[in-house]
């Protein structure tokens, strides 16, 4: 059997899914899914610490008011 996918492989595979995809950015876990689908398996860690280190995550909301 073939070992693990190395980092710069598993990225550029990333970042095809989020070229491919319609929208501004998309999250780990569909990006996971996604991977899924075309035949690479990995960890759903691994695909956010890849996407955390190379800031490829989708923008978050800042929150309208504070908690209480």
């Amino acid at each position: 059997p073939v070992g693990p996918m190395p980092d710069a492989a598993l990225l550029d595979a990333i970042r095809a899914v989020l070229t491919a995809s319609p929208f501004h950015g998309e999250g780990h876990r569909k990006v996971w899914a996604r991977l899924r689908v075309a035949g690479v398996r990995t960890s759903k860690r691994r695909v956010l610490r890849l996407m955390r280190e190379h800031h490829l995550l989708a923008p978050t909301r800042a929150p309208s008011s504070p908690r209480r």
